[in-house]
């Protein structure tokens, strides 16, 4: 299934050769007719092809009529010049017309009705066996600005369709609305269905569904020209995992001239994935299942403070026009009214470097800038937020990198904010977020989404996954009372902190 017709005669083509070079013997065999087995027009806005599948019987089938139809593309497959291939033709549009009746199946050529269009596999066997699909990669959110209709449609039709849905999703789930009871699905898919905020409901659609076979991660290897790190995964439509089949995960390696290969990585739980919330990521990660009792002492971060956005991309623009360079003196004559900016670059883990280095902002150097925050381009709820004591982490790094605020200083749109109920419990948080802990954990829930050069990206959606340990208060305080040294010691001599840090956390979650 393709909806664009010069794919469809490639694929015949592609088709054709493979039977021609595998024939073994003198003469081959005259090539099948493949017009009813490769079909044009858009896979996902027809009904679901899986509605009236737990009924036994024929699903509203003439059982006669879609044999009938079943033996007649049959014999158009194999048919021959003069074998009466227009007759055959016209006797299955016939019959498919009578298909879609008898369903009361709406009329569209452009959209593909499986269960007509298929009427002998889904009456015969309630579906596929085997569903393999490359489905495009598009974004929701770009097709909004030119096909919002269409965008529309899918979140009406797909459980999974949901926030800034890339169209793999919809694809995915047709996929399983098209299997047999008991069929396979081998998808390629950006990774980014192992961990991406909109990815979440096909996780647990699949979880729900499927029973997770196999992961194979191609990042390594340049499988596509743009710039996507995909996955195939392989799962079987048996109904939820029973938790004890294992997961195969698989490599792909480079090999000489432009070649690769995959091989067998290690075995995954399946329960790995609830533990870590519904990611996919720590799959991947051969170490993960360590992990586990970690977490069994933990709760979300996002359960414990307000974690949002430093500013949206639209108030990031707006700001540039209330930023004032070397403003040091305008903040020691109204501290009130200016602040000090910062964006991700500026920050290091439990300090910022505001002083010492300029600040780079919308293509602009700055040195020393302060935000005006009686500018009209400032809110009152940003404006509050600003001037709040909190937490800063960098939007964008190989590590989580916090700095705790406590004087309220002005952050770009790069960057997340968090604010925790006392200033205890915001130092606590920063010490946290900054531990080799916490790296090792995130990176095992977010590191399938690594950008080049291993960057990591830190937004709120996965800042309120991060798992906090359950320690009393007295612990709380002195991982608080150890970030304000750390704080206070900058860049110089801080070695002595980070071991301490350390040897407390790992004893707060061991």
């Amino acid at each position: 299934m393709d909806i664009d017709d010069f794919a469809i005669n490639i694929a015949m083509l592609r088709m054709w050769l493979s039977l021609a070079i595998d024939y073994e013997g003198a003469t081959p065999e005259p090539l099948p007719n493949l017009d009813f087995k490769v079909v044009c027009g858009d896979s996902l806005l027809g009904p679901d092809p899986s509605s009236g599948a737990e009924v036994q019987g024929s699903l509203g089938y003439d059982r006669e009529q879609v044999q009938l139809l079943g033996e007649r593309k049959g014999e158009f497959l194999r048919a021959k010049p003069g074998d009466g291939k227009d007759r055959l033709r016209a006797e299955i549009a016939s019959l498919n017309a009578k298909v879609r009746e008898s369903l009361a199946a709406p009329s569209d050529e452009e959209v593909l009705n499986w269960r007509v269009q298929f009427a002998e596999v889904f009456s015969a066997r309630r579906g596929f066996d085997i569903a393999i699909a490359n489905p495009p990669y598009v974004n929701m959110v770009t097709m909004e600005k030119t096909n919002a209709e269409y965008r529309a449609a899918l979140k009406s039709i797909y459980t999974t369709a949901k926030g800034g849905f890339d169209i793999f999703v919809p694809f995915v789930e047709r996929g399983i609305q098209i299997l047999s009871p008991a069929g396979l699905m081998a998808y390629i898919t950006p990774n980014k269905l192992l961990a991406a905020e909109y990815g979440k409901s096909l996780r647990s659609f699949l979880a729900e569904s499927t029973q997770l076979i196999s992961l194979t991660d191609l990042s390594d290897v340049s499988v596509f020209t743009a710039s996507v790190y995909p996955i195939v995964f392989v799962t079987s439509k048996t109904g939820e995992s029973n938790g004890e089949s294992l997961i195969g995960i698989y490599k792909a390696v480079d090999g000489d001239i432009g070649s690769g290969y995959v091989e067998f990585a290690f075995s995954a739980s399946p329960g790995i994935a609830a533990q870590f919330g519904n990611l996919w990521s720590p799959y991947l990660v051969y170490d993960a299942e360590e992990l586990l009792p970690l977490l069994e002492k933990c709760e979300r971060l996002g359960d414990l403070a307000t974690i949002s956005g430093a500013a949206t991309v639209g108030e990031a623009y707006e700001w540039k026009d209330s930023l004032i360079d070397k403003g040091q003196g305008l903040l020691l004559s109204d501290p009130d009214r200016y602040r000090p900016f910062v964006v991700s670059g500026n920050l290091r883990s439990y300090y910022h470097t505001w002083e010492s280095r300029s600040v780079q902002y919308i293509k602009q150097k700055y040195y020393k800038p302060v935000l005006d925050t009686s500018h009209q381009s400032i809110s009152n709820t940003r404006r509050e937020q600003i001037k709040r004591e909190k937490v800063i982490v960098s939007g964008m790094s190989k590590r989580p990198i916090a700095v705790y605020d406590p004087n309220g200083i002005a952050a770009g749109k790069s960057t997340t904010l968090i604010v925790a109920a006392n200033s205890e419990d915001n130092r606590f948080i920063c010490g946290l977020l900054n531990s080799d802990i916490v790296q090792r954990i995130y990176s095992a829930m977010y590191g399938s989404l690594a950008l080049a050069g291993g960057y990591l990206r830190f937004g709120p959606p996965q800042i309120k996954e991060i798992p906090v340990p359950k320690v009393s208060r007295e612990e709380r305080r002195e991982i608080a009372d150890l970030v304000l040294e750390r704080g206070l010691a900058r860049a110089s001599d801080v070695a002595e902190y980070e071991k301490r840090s350390t040897r407390l956390f790992r004893n707060y979650m061991d």
